[in-house]
């Protein structure tokens, strides 16, 4: 997150130049801030690289990751970040690269790591709460993630879709980014899928879950 703060305070020195200092700290108290990370540092980290399994155990690699995001969340507060929504972990064990890693003969959610996923955003919402007592003026709330995308792939009729655990571009288990390019064979119809790739939704899974943040975990900070 340390490159994220630093593309952050040089945008915010701009705008104190552009705006004055107070115009500018006003904006940003009035702005609000989404926060998500960790997906990546337990697949790619953790999971796929045996060196911070032999250095952390679960639950303390998750005590990693929650310090240096309250350390990135009381840097945004000191350059006056008012309104932050942080988003929890989703269910990491249905995302399909995670389950073609994990060598699943059947395409079935890996379930130890959606209860890793879960022990880290019960541990996530302690912190939030803490921030909250912590940092006068700023409101801060826990953005769940993980609970609407599992209804999603529990239950794909509800929401439209027909396919859960494998993406549209390619094979639907390991493309990510660049390997879903004009080259790529894809699905004919990627609003019937909730992968895009291997790890992120399609664009019809985000207008649903978008949707239903802003009704649910955002409503406290949008009001």
């Amino acid at each position: 997150m340390s490159d994220q703060y630093e593309h952050f305070s040089t945008a915010h020195e701009y705008m104190k130049t552009d705006l004055g200092r107070q115009a500018a700290n006003r904006m940003l108290e009035s702005a609000l801030f989404l926060i998500s990370g960790g997906t990546n540092d337990m697949l790619d980290n953790y999971y796929a690289l045996p060196i911070r399994k032999l250095m952390y155990s679960v639950s303390a690699y998750h005590d990693f990751l929650l310090k240096n995001l309250a350390t990135f969340v009381k840097k945004l507060y000191m350059k006056h970040a008012r309104r932050v929504g942080v988003l929890g972990l989703p269910p990491v064990g249905c995302l399909p690269v995670d389950i073609a890693s994990s060598s699943r003969l059947k395409r079935e959610c890996v379930s130890s790591h959606n209860a890793d996923a879960q022990l880290y955003n019960d541990k996530l919402k302690q912190l939030l709460k803490k921030l909250a007592n912590d940092l006068p003026d700023l409101k801060i709330t826990y953005v769940d993630i993980y609970n609407p995308l599992m209804d999603m792939i529990n239950n794909p009729a509800k929401y439209g879709f027909e396919h859960t655990l494998e993406g549209c571009c390619g094979s639907g288990s390991w493309e990510l980014g660049p390997l879903c390019s004009q080259y790529a064979e894809v699905c004919s119809d990627a609003s019937k899928y909730i992968f895009w790739d291997a790890a992120h939704p399609t664009q019809a899974a985000y207008e649903k879950l978008t949707k239903i943040l802003k009704d649910n975990s955002l409503s406290t900070l949008l009001n």
